[in-house]
Protein backbone atom coordinates (compact mmCIF):
# COMPACT_ATOMS: atom_id res chain seq x y z
CA UNK A 1 0.00 0.00 0.00
CA UNK A 2 1.51 3.25 -1.19
CA UNK A 3 1.41 6.20 1.16
CA UNK A 4 -1.04 8.59 0.05
CA UNK A 5 -3.46 5.11 0.56
CA UNK A 6 -2.50 4.59 3.82
CA UNK A 7 -3.48 8.17 4.44
CA UNK A 8 -6.56 7.95 3.17
CA UNK A 9 -6.98 5.10 5.21
CA UNK A 10 -6.40 6.38 8.31
CA UNK A 11 -8.70 9.37 7.85
CA UNK A 12 -11.43 6.83 6.44
CA UNK A 13 -11.33 4.94 9.93
CA UNK A 14 -10.66 8.08 11.94
CA UNK A 15 -12.34 11.18 10.59
CA UNK A 16 -8.41 13.14 10.60
CA UNK A 17 -5.45 12.70 9.47
CA UNK A 18 -2.37 14.29 9.94
CA UNK A 19 -0.44 15.26 6.50
CA UNK A 20 3.26 16.00 6.88
CA UNK A 21 4.54 18.53 4.62
CA UNK A 22 1.43 19.73 3.19
CA UNK A 23 1.78 23.40 2.45
CA UNK A 24 4.78 24.89 0.89
CA UNK A 25 7.43 26.82 3.55
CA UNK A 26 7.12 29.97 1.48
CA UNK A 27 3.60 30.34 1.78
CA UNK A 28 4.17 29.60 5.31
CA UNK A 29 7.48 32.48 4.95
CA UNK A 30 4.86 34.66 3.62
CA UNK A 31 1.81 34.14 5.59
CA UNK A 32 3.04 34.64 9.02
CA UNK A 33 4.79 38.15 9.07
CA UNK A 34 1.91 39.22 6.80
CA UNK A 35 -0.67 38.15 9.35
CA UNK A 36 1.40 39.35 12.46
CA UNK A 37 1.13 42.93 10.97
CA UNK A 38 -2.00 42.38 10.89
CA UNK A 39 -2.43 41.45 14.52
CA UNK A 40 -0.07 43.56 15.85
CA UNK A 41 0.87 46.47 13.31
CA UNK A 42 -2.01 47.59 11.52
CA UNK A 43 -4.10 49.79 13.47
CA UNK A 44 -7.07 49.70 11.29
CA UNK A 45 -7.68 45.81 10.70
CA UNK A 46 -10.71 43.95 10.37
CA UNK A 47 -10.15 41.48 13.33
CA UNK A 48 -13.36 40.28 15.09
CA UNK A 49 -13.11 38.96 18.54
CA UNK A 50 -14.42 35.98 18.75
CA UNK A 51 -17.14 35.30 21.18
CA UNK A 52 -17.53 31.05 20.38
CA UNK A 53 -15.03 28.92 21.09
CA UNK A 54 -12.00 31.16 21.58
CA UNK A 55 -13.18 34.33 23.59
CA UNK A 56 -11.30 37.47 23.66
CA UNK A 57 -9.47 34.99 20.46
CA UNK A 58 -8.44 37.67 17.19
CA UNK A 59 -9.78 36.40 14.21
CA UNK A 60 -9.26 37.67 10.44
CA UNK A 61 -12.13 36.14 8.39
CA UNK A 62 -12.12 35.38 4.42
CA UNK A 63 -8.28 37.23 4.08
CA UNK A 64 -7.58 37.05 0.60
CA UNK A 65 -4.08 35.43 1.24
CA UNK A 66 -6.12 32.54 3.62
CA UNK A 67 -8.09 32.05 0.33
CA UNK A 68 -5.91 31.70 -2.03
CA UNK A 69 -4.55 28.93 0.10
CA UNK A 70 -8.38 27.52 0.29
CA UNK A 71 -8.50 27.37 -3.50
CA UNK A 72 -5.05 26.07 -4.24
CA UNK A 73 -5.03 23.02 -1.99
CA UNK A 74 -8.99 22.47 -2.67
CA UNK A 75 -7.76 19.47 -5.20
CA UNK A 76 -5.77 17.71 -2.80
CA UNK A 77 -7.77 17.69 0.16
CA UNK A 78 -10.72 16.18 -2.45
CA UNK A 79 -8.13 13.46 -3.43
CA UNK A 80 -7.72 12.95 0.21
CA UNK A 81 -11.70 12.71 0.82
CA UNK A 82 -12.60 10.85 -2.26
CA UNK A 83 -15.44 13.69 -2.91
CA UNK A 84 -15.80 16.66 -4.97
CA UNK A 85 -15.93 19.82 -2.28
CA UNK A 86 -16.91 23.28 -2.38
CA UNK A 87 -14.77 25.56 -0.85
CA UNK A 88 -16.74 27.56 2.00
CA UNK A 89 -14.40 29.92 4.24
CA UNK A 90 -10.54 30.56 5.64
CA UNK A 91 -10.02 32.62 8.90
CA UNK A 92 -7.00 32.99 10.40
CA UNK A 93 -6.88 33.21 14.05
CA UNK A 94 -4.19 34.80 16.69
CA UNK A 95 -4.33 32.76 20.04
CA UNK A 96 -2.43 34.79 22.68
CA UNK A 97 -0.81 33.69 26.23
CA UNK A 98 -3.66 31.81 28.14
CA UNK A 99 -6.14 31.82 25.42
CA UNK A 100 -8.15 28.01 25.00
CA UNK A 101 -9.89 26.29 22.39
CA UNK A 102 -13.27 25.44 23.91
CA UNK A 103 -14.03 21.33 23.77
CA UNK A 104 -16.81 21.82 20.60
CA UNK A 105 -17.80 20.47 17.03
CA UNK A 106 -18.11 22.04 14.20
CA UNK A 107 -20.46 24.46 12.51
CA UNK A 108 -22.54 23.01 9.02
CA UNK A 109 -20.07 25.23 6.85
CA UNK A 110 -16.90 23.38 8.23
CA UNK A 111 -17.38 19.41 7.25
CA UNK A 112 -13.63 19.15 6.05
CA UNK A 113 -11.34 21.41 7.93
CA UNK A 114 -7.48 22.25 7.69
CA UNK A 115 -5.62 23.47 10.42
CA UNK A 116 -2.00 24.93 10.08
CA UNK A 117 0.28 26.62 12.23
CA UNK A 118 1.84 29.28 11.14
CA UNK A 119 4.23 29.50 13.85
CA UNK A 120 5.44 27.12 15.83
CA UNK A 121 5.34 26.84 19.97
CA UNK A 122 4.64 23.30 20.51
CA UNK A 123 0.88 23.72 21.29
CA UNK A 124 -1.47 20.73 20.15
CA UNK A 125 -4.84 20.76 19.29
CA UNK A 126 -6.48 17.63 21.24
CA UNK A 127 -9.16 15.50 19.02
CA UNK A 128 -11.47 13.49 20.97
CA UNK A 129 -8.73 13.02 23.52
CA UNK A 130 -5.62 12.52 21.29
CA UNK A 131 -2.80 15.11 21.17
CA UNK A 132 -1.92 16.22 18.03
CA UNK A 133 1.29 18.33 17.12
CA UNK A 134 2.18 19.97 13.98
CA UNK A 135 5.33 21.21 12.72
CA UNK A 136 5.39 24.00 10.04
CA UNK A 137 4.55 22.87 6.67
CA UNK A 138 1.89 20.08 8.50
CA UNK A 139 -1.74 20.18 8.24
CA UNK A 140 -4.23 18.14 10.69
CA UNK A 141 -7.14 17.34 8.07
CA UNK A 142 -10.38 16.52 10.00
CA UNK A 143 -14.09 16.10 9.71
CA UNK A 144 -15.19 19.21 12.02
CA UNK A 145 -19.07 18.37 12.45
CA UNK A 146 -18.04 14.92 13.62
CA UNK A 147 -14.95 15.45 16.38
CA UNK A 148 -15.02 17.11 19.19
CA UNK A 149 -11.86 18.80 19.24
CA UNK A 150 -10.11 21.85 21.45
CA UNK A 151 -7.08 23.32 22.80
CA UNK A 152 -5.67 23.39 26.48
CA UNK A 153 -4.27 26.94 27.95
CA UNK A 154 -1.69 28.56 25.68
CA UNK A 155 1.20 28.17 28.10
CA UNK A 156 3.58 31.69 26.09
CA UNK A 157 4.04 33.41 23.33
CA UNK A 158 1.44 33.62 20.60
CA UNK A 159 0.37 31.16 18.41
CA UNK A 160 -1.07 31.67 14.47
CA UNK A 161 -3.12 29.37 13.01
CA UNK A 162 -4.58 28.93 9.79
CA UNK A 163 -8.38 27.11 9.29
CA UNK A 164 -9.30 26.06 6.00
CA UNK A 165 -13.05 24.50 5.36
CA UNK A 166 -14.65 22.73 3.31
CA UNK A 167 -18.06 20.69 2.50
CA UNK A 168 -19.16 18.45 0.30
CA UNK A 169 -20.90 19.13 -3.20
CA UNK A 170 -23.00 15.97 -3.11
CA UNK A 171 -23.52 16.70 0.74
CA UNK A 172 -26.24 17.76 3.19
CA UNK A 173 -23.86 20.70 4.06
CA UNK A 174 -23.72 21.28 0.27
CA UNK A 175 -25.47 24.96 0.88
CA UNK A 176 -22.82 26.05 2.81
CA UNK A 177 -20.56 27.10 -0.10
CA UNK A 178 -18.82 30.05 -0.03
CA UNK A 179 -19.91 30.20 3.44
CA UNK A 180 -23.68 31.27 1.68
CA UNK A 181 -22.02 34.44 0.42
CA UNK A 182 -22.46 35.38 -2.89
CA UNK A 183 -18.48 34.81 -3.78
CA UNK A 184 -15.15 34.69 -2.35
CA UNK A 185 -12.21 36.32 -2.99
CA UNK A 186 -11.32 32.96 -5.64
CA UNK A 187 -14.92 32.04 -7.08
CA UNK A 188 -13.92 33.64 -10.36
CA UNK A 189 -11.22 31.21 -10.96
CA UNK A 190 -13.38 28.57 -10.17
CA UNK A 191 -15.40 29.90 -13.42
Amino acid sequence: MGRLETLKEHFNKNSYVVLQNFVDMDYIRWARPYFEHRFFIDKDHNTSKNKGAVPLGKTYNGDPLAEVLLHTLLPEVEEMVDKELYPTYAFTRLYEKGQHLKKHKDRPACEYSLTLPLNYTGWPIIVEGIDIELSLGDVLLYKGRELQHWREPLSEGHQLQLHLHYVDKQGSCSEWKYDKRKKYSQQPFLQ
